[in-house]
């Protein structure tokens, strides 16, 4: 999650925006979600993982931290090739910044030339808050935990042969602990474009539940009250945990960027309590403090969300 607020950036809503909006989505494709969500697993995450957490910091500006992002890059595009089971029309691409560390953006092309896309998100940067261009900053869980659980959404996607009738886009963000920066560029950029988002789905961190009740937290500020009762639907029929509402108080997160720009965005983070992992942003947010089985449920909540939205 963002270590900076930037107050200006965030003082928007979604009224008066001016861009289409899509019918409120609905839970219709229980049979196909239910045969992708079997094929799911952790072992690419755990794979993953450890990997990235090595570097020093993937803070945006440092010189790991760009190299976490071109080793990214080619996971991504080595998770894409090896499991295009159907050889769809698959491209994964970085969006380039010029502070060195680039997001990576992957997609599967709609069916019938459909250019109404879906977005999953999450932030590849990590950082030390008390030292933050050298600092050790694992990120195993802020937000490392989020980057392999996306992997394993758009690997199994792949791997099942999902033929969307929508473009599903998977973004890997640049610089959200600076303040959203590589969001920010995208959001606008699509929107000065024109491109039409009917619903982006943001995972900050995902593999440190709240010991005495694990749940799923829904973010309520700087998102789409329609998208989020489409998520509390996704929950309770395709997770075993439940879900509850919680604001942050700011725009914590990058889906706040396509809040922003007028897009309909979410938020899912590990628990309902904001600040229940006390090692983010230190050296401590290692893999010795997380749980590959909790991001299960999240990455079954990605398929649930690509899938239904998918299928309009």
């Amino acid at each position: 999650m963002r270590a900076l607020v930037v107050a200006a950036l965030l003082a928007f809503s979604l009224t008066g925006v001016g861009l289409a909006r899509a019918a409120a989505p609905t839970v219709t494709q229980q049979a196909a979600v239910g045969s992708i969500l079997a094929l799911t697993n952790t072992d690419l995450m755990k794979s993953t993982l450890p990997t990235l957490t090595k570097f020093n910091t993937r803070y945006y500006r440092s010189s790991t931290g760009a190299q976490a992002g071109e080793w990214l890059f080619g996971k991504v595009k080595d998770v894409a090739a090896a499991n295009n089971a159907s050889n769809l029309s698959v491209t994964v691409t970085q969006f380039k910044h010029d502070w060195g560390q680039h997001s990576v953006i992957a997609r599967i092309e709609g069916m019938n030339n459909n250019k109404e896309t879906i977005i999953l998100g999450a932030h590849m940067d990590s950082i030390n808050a008390e030292s933050p261009m050298s600092g050790r900053a694992p990120g195993a869980d802020d937000a490392g935990s989020s980057v392999v659980a996306l992997l394993e959404v758009m690997r199994v996607l792949l791997k099942a042969g999902y033929k969307p009738l929508r473009p599903i886009e998977f973004h890997w963000y640049s610089a959200e602990e600076a303040g959203l920066l590589g969001s920010q560029a995208i959001a606008q950029q699509y929107k000065k474009a024109g491109r039409v988002v009917v619903g982006m789905l943001y995972f900050p961190a995902v593999m440190v539940p709240y010991k005495k009740a694990p749940d799923i937290g829904l973010v309520t500020d700087f998102t789409d009250a329609t998208l989020n009762t489409f998520m509390r639907q996704l929950a309770t029929t395709y997770t075993a945990l439940p879900m509850h509402d919680f604001a942050c108080g700011y725009g914590c997160g990058d889906h706040a960027s396509w809040n922003r720009a007028g897009y309909p965005a979410a938020m899912a983070y590990e628990s309902s309590k904001v600040n229940g992992n006390p090692n983010i942003h230190t050296p401590a947010d290692d893999l010795n403090t997380i749980d590959y089985n909790h991001a299960l449920h999240f990455v079954k909540l990605g398929v649930a969300f690509a899938v239904e939205l998918g299928h309009p």
